[in-house]
Formats: structure tokens, C-alpha cells, sequence
């Protein structure tokens, strides 16, 4: 391939699709932040903040492979948008406090009057 300023056509094609991928990641990072009402785009962005997340990691995963420091594109943005990582991705540990065996365990089921309103309720009381 012909080398152009020091990269060939196809790492500068690879490169450019990282660019845009670190940018789709920030406009993602910046749905939070910016409310729907001022512009959509960005909440489009941060809806398919899971996909633009793998796609950077890949990234970054590439780059290692090819021993480059062009992994750090992706990778500052990623641990920039940190805290919304932690809100989207929750990782359970298991307690340590064990449940006794005869303890009374509590379950409801809140049905609203299985859909009758109180209209509902004084017509049929009526009939």
C-alpha cells in the first residue's frame, strides 16, 4: 500500500474510524449531561452507548495487539466516561451475611384494584 505521511491508506482509514468511534463515545457520554429537549441527537447517541463502548474497547484491544499507542485514543475516553460505565454495567458481589432459614419473607403484589378506578367502582355498585 502507498504510505502517506507516515501511515498506509489502510491504518489511515482504520485511524479515521477510531476518530469517529471516540467521538460517537463522547456524544454517548454527553446524553446525561444534555437534556433531550435541547437537542436529540445526543440521547440517540446515549441509547446505543452499550454498542459504542464494545466497538471502543475493540479498539483499543486492536491497537495493543498491534503495538500502538493509538490505544490510548480510545482508551482515555473510556475511562474519562467511567462513572456512566459504572451506571450502565453493575457488577453484583455476592453477601457475606447468610439468611437464616426460618426468617419471614414478605412478597406483595400491588394490583391498584385490578384496574377499577373509583368510577369504576360506584357504577358497578349501582348495577
Amino acid at each position: 500500500m502507498k504510505k502517506r505521511n507516515g501511515f498506509s491508506i489502510g491504518k489511515s482509514i482504520f485511524v479515521s474510524l477510531n476518530i469517529a468511534a471516540v467521538i460517537a463515545l463522547v456524544f454517548s457520554l454527553l446524553a446525561s449531561r444534555i437534556p433531550p429537549s435541547v437537542s436529540t441527537l445526543f440521547s440517540v447517541f446515549g441509547l446505543l452507548y452499550p454498542i459504542i463502548l464494545i466497538v471502543n474497547v475493540l479498539f483499543s484491544v486492536i491497537w495493543i495487539l498491534l503495538r500502538s499507542k493509538l490505544f490510548l485514543l480510545s482508551l482515555l475516553v473510556i475511562l474519562f466516561g467511567f462513572s456512566n460505565l459504572t451506571q450502565n454495567i453493575q457488577v453484583l458481589f455476592p453477601k457475606t451475611e447468610q439468611i437464616q432459614e426460618d426468617a419471614i419473607h414478605l412478597i406483595t403484589y400491588n394490583v391498584e384494584r385490578f384496574g377499577l378506578s373509583v368510577s369504576e367502582e360506584k357504577f358497578r355498585k349501582t348495577k
